[in-house]
């Protein structure tokens, strides 16, 4: 043998060990239960947040889903639907609710045996809402 094809062989010996101890170190590590990801928005993207509430765009706007009635565009939310949903036009102590909006923290969002967030998490997904840290959660 002369002496690149022992320079290769070693390199590539060298290679191969180094790339399983790699792969392994890669397979046993323990940070693989961290939540992803680690902050969740207040309102679901392009939703305007106002106080406690998340104002629902009017149909045709961005990231409104599901939520409105394709042939009709009358929005499909009910307080039986979606938990803190204030409907436009609704009287709220001396004040009219023009837009309609979601309060995301009111206690039903935590019933049904299931974290606040999981339960937003379903909601999101059901009626097709992109809420980032909330329709990608991993941890439900």
């Amino acid at each position: 043998m002369d002496f690149y094809t022992i320079v290769i062989l070693i390199a590539i010996v060298l290679l191969i060990i180094i790339l399983t101890y790699i792969g392994i170190q890669l397979h046993f590590r323990k940070d693989n239960t961290v939540q992803f990801p680690p902050v969740a928005n207040t309102c679901p993207d392009y939703w305007v947040s106002d106080g406690s509430y998340c104002i629902v765009p009017a149909n045709g706007k961005t990231n409104i889903g599901t939520i409105y009635d394709k042939t009709n565009g009358t929005i499909l939310l009910t307080p039986n639907t979606t938990y803190g949903f204030v409907s436009a036009n609704t009287m709220v102590g001396n004040t009219v609710i023009t837009n309609p909006r979601i309060d995301f923290s009111v206690v039903g969002w935590s019933s049904m045996g299931k974290s606040s967030l999981c339960q937003q998490k379903d909601w999101s997904n059901k009626y097709n809402i992109i809420w980032d840290g909330v329709s990608n959660y991993n941890k439900c």
